[in-house]
């Protein structure tokens, strides 16, 4: 199925809900070319999938970011963290119970984040991965050194 706001599927996690928020197996899509993440659950009976939402993650400034590139899970399954390449960004998003998914943070290359700090290694994110532990997030950026 085609859905608005989700072109060029570009990659995919499979998290477990809570029992309390219905359990079930929700699958989370990347739109490369869109600008939002798509939720689906997963009907263990019929092996369907239902959308429950498309959401997109607003920028600082102007816009939405675009160019979702890379999905990885916090070791809790509720955490959802993703790159985009033409942003320059990392984003996390809140695993929900029936909403599907929120967008929680978002951090660009460039961005001042504190008192003399500033992001840094973020241009071009294209991969993202999770430490075993949780504790940490890590990002590459092809047009970063």
């Amino acid at each position: 199925t085609v859905e608005e706001g989700l072109a060029g599927a570009s990659a995919v996690v499979v998290t477990r809900r809570p029992v309390a928020d219905g359990g079930g197996e929700l699958v989370i899509v990347a739109g490369m070319f869109d600008t939002g993440l798509a939720a689906y659950e997963w009907d263990e009976v019929d092996s369907s999938l239902r959308l429950l939402g498309i959401t997109p993650c607003p920028s600082q400034g102007p816009g939405t970011f675009v160019n979702w590139r890379s999905l990885a899970l916090s070791t809790a399954g509720d955490v959802v963290y993703s790159t985009s390449a033409s942003d320059h960004a990392v984003g996390a998003w809140l695993v929900q119970d029936r909403a599907g998914l929120v967008c929680a943070d978002t951090m660009r290359d460039g961005e001042s984040v504190g008192e003399g700090l500033v992001v840094d290694g973020l241009a071009g994110a294209h991969a993202v991965a999770v430490s075993t532990d949780g504790e940490h997030v890590f990002v590459a950026g092809y047009a970063d050194a």
